[in-house]
């Protein structure tokens, strides 16, 4: 069990592993039911197939064959006995999701381990289930041990529903797990590509145009945006000079400073453009960079300052709604909207 944990895998993901020594009544049993078939005497330990067995639970059913991956590297299965393979659900039987296994060390491991040459030969019993199944696996033997030994057909009925039950939690559970597995990685590789951007990199039109083109973040968001308020996107570079100016006067001169931003705000910035759209009026086309619009009207109602909001809108607009201070309470609303919505789905989780 050590070997499993350390050396195979010490760096996997998996509920337990947990190992038992066959007890002496199991034993005796064994070896009386095997002169009762008239099978060899067994005279050696390492003859016995099950002295140990080692009990390897997963939390989903993709991780079974991920592990015996590894582990098959070390070990094989012993010749002479038989391996078993249930991982197919029966419709009309009842049957655990398991690989039973006797397995033994393999000749090159022998080879590469030393001090492990004692045990050449040696067997035990490998058993790997799902935590999920591990639970009917433990309600089985239960019933196979209970002195009730004729059950009604509506008890093998029931276990068969629980079993197929416990199949579609446990696809069920694979794909969730899989959707934030991604997604984790995909914000480790984001987190690693902020850092190409120095902060000396100062914020002009060719690196805003580099990051439209390219960034993941600003094409989700530009994407997203357009979707959410029913506009038609269009590749047009006519608008960065335009939000340029209002970064700038946020404060906002660096790459480093923009992306970051970008980064940290991406959840907030979609609902705030979904309210802030239903207030100020929104054309039927929005262009490359929309999402650093939305990012500038966001920062402009988090200072609550209307009279910079003011003062910024008439130096960059003309249109009457943003020459008035309608602008200013439509993205402060949406604010606020954003900042409840936040918060209302950050206590439900």
């Amino acid at each position: 069990m050590n070997l499993l944990q350390n050396l195979i895998l010490p760096d996997q993901k998996y509920y337990r592993i947990q190992s038992k020594l066959i007890s002496s009544e199991a034993l005796a049993d064994y070896i009386e039911e095997r002169k009762k078939r008239g099978i060899r005497e067994l005279t050696e330990l390492a003859d016995f197939p099950n002295l140990v067995k080692i009990r390897l639970v997963t939390f989903g059913s993709d991780d079974i064959d991920h592990f015996m991956g590894f582990i098959m590297n070390v070990f094989e299965t012993s010749r002479g006995f038989a391996s078993k393979d249930n991982r197919k659900f029966s419709a009309d039987k009842f049957k655990i999701q398991k690989l039973d296994y006797i397995m033994q060390f393999r000749y090159s491991t022998m080879e590469k381990l030393e001090h492990f040459k004692i045990y050449r030969g040696y067997k035990f019993q490998l058993e790997v289930s799902t935590i999920l199944q591990l639970g009917l696996m433990l309600l089985n033997e239960f019933t196979m041990t209970n002195s009730v030994r004729v059950y009604p057909k509506i008890i093998e009925h029931n276990m068969n529903k629980l079993a197929a039950f416990i199949e579609q939690t446990d696809e069920i559970f694979v794909t969730t797990r899989n959707v934030f597995e991604n997604a984790d990685k995909a914000l480790s590789k984001y987190q690693s590509d902020l850092e190409k951007y120095p902060d000396d990199q100062n914020l002009n039109l060719a690196n805003l145009m580099e990051v439209c083109i390219s960034d993941s973040i600003v094409l989700y968001l530009d994407e997203r945006i357009a979707e959410n308020v029913q506009s038609k996107y269009e590749k047009d570079f006519s608008m960065l000079d335009f939000y340029i100016q209002k970064l700038e006067a946020l404060g906002i001169v660096r790459m480093s400073q923009l992306m970051q931003l970008l980064f940290d705000l991406q959840k907030h910035l979609l609902i705030f453009n979904k309210y802030f759209a239903n207030k100020a009026s929104v054309g039927s086309w929005l262009f490359t960079g929309i999402s650093l619009g939305v990012l500038t009207n966001y920062l402009i109602a988090e200072k609550n300052d209307i009279d910079f909001a003011l003062d910024l809108y008439k130096k960059l607009y003309t249109d009457e709604l943003n020459h008035s201070d309608e602008g200013f309470y439509a993205a402060r609303n949406a604010y606020i909207k954003t900042l409840e919505e936040i918060s209302k789905n950050d206590d439900n989780t």
